[in-house]
């Protein structure tokens, strides 16, 4: 493997290569709810830290009111920037427990 985008192409090819395997011991049925449970998994798994991350900025917030900045707007901006975070996050956490749950 040369470069990232060669890595890319390996990794893909051997994640069809183990679906293929799956899929011939057992049905693509099953592949679905493996798929599924993973993306629920790292939703529910992201969101818990998410709420853990927005009571620490709650618990901070507080204190920009010093630096003369509204402590309600900075908390929006703080956790509008969290949020967008964590759907970015989401299909990547997806796929490392979808491949977790095949090995």
């Amino acid at each position: 493997v040369k470069t990232v985008r060669d890595f890319g192409t390996v990794a893909q090819k051997l994640v069809l290569t183990v679906e293929e395997r799956c899929i011939e011991k057992n049905s693509p049925e099953i592949l679905l709810g493996l798929q599924r449970k993973a993306y629920l998994e790292a939703i529910d798994d992201l969101w818990m830290e998410h709420m853990t991350e927005l009571d620490t900025i709650r618990a901070g917030i507080d204190f920009v009111s010093f630096a003369g900045r509204e402590p309600l707007d900075e908390f929006k901006k703080e956790a509008d920037e969290k949020f967008r975070a964590l759907l970015a996050r989401i299909p990547e956490e997806a796929v490392e427990k979808y491949l977790k749950s095949l090995v």
